[in-house]
């Protein structure tokens, strides 16, 4: 008859399951590891939920992770988890410059976000919390949208830097002035010199 120790039993299983999640996710590129059609989210400390980063495609290669259509969306400040949230991965957005009507039907699906970030392609830095992209990147909120190439963008200091060739849609009538409702109009978008 054999013995059955639990401590080593545990110990085995936990072996066991990081050699095989290693393999399955290990790749050429040494000891980084993939993941598609993601949903990362960030939460503050004491539990608030500050940002989901969606995507496509990650590589995370130490401190960075390299993105594939990335989609940063930033929550409002009552949202505490992400199952208050409905996923935007996979969903089509509204196209820039697209009018008032469709921008107020596109933001009924998300009440959760204030605006969602989209690019081709980014670098997420873990230290930093800092997510940078060369290509072509779109910034869409009740508010406003904005397009251009390349952008840096931080969360912590409430930060978005488009780079070049921005282009801005400002829609002043979805805000509230002093209790009452402006007519909804959509400025066309001007590109910035």
């Amino acid at each position: 008859m054999g013995f059955f120790n639990a401590e080593i039993f545990r110990s085995l299983t936990v072996v066991g399951l990081l050699l095989a999640v290693g393999g399955v996710f290990a790749q050429d590129t040494g000891t980084s590891a993939a993941m598609e059609d993601f949903a990362l989210p960030e939460y503050r400390r004491g539990g608030r939920l500050q940002f989901i980063l969606y995507g496509k495609r990650a590589e995370n290669l130490g401190a960075f992770i390299n993105l594939k259509k990335p989609i940063l969306d930033i929550v409002k400040k009552d949202v505490h988890d992400i199952s208050e949230v409905k996923p935007i991965l996979n969903q089509p957005m509204y196209p820039f410059g697209a009018g008032a009507g469709e921008v107020k039907e596109f933001w009924k699906k998300y009440p959760h976000s204030q605006a969602f970030i989209t690019s081709e392609s980014a670098v997420y830095d873990k230290n930093t919390k800092m997510l940078r992209g060369d290509s072509l990147t779109e910034l869409r909120s009740r508010e406003m949208d904005i397009q251009g190439v390349g952008f840096d963008a931080e969360y912590e200091k409430k930060f978005v830097h488009i780079r070049s060739k921005v282009k801005v849609i400002i829609r002043p009538g979805v805000r509230q002035r002093t209790g009452k409702h402006s007519p909804e109009k959509t400025t066309k978008p001007k590109e910035a010199k």
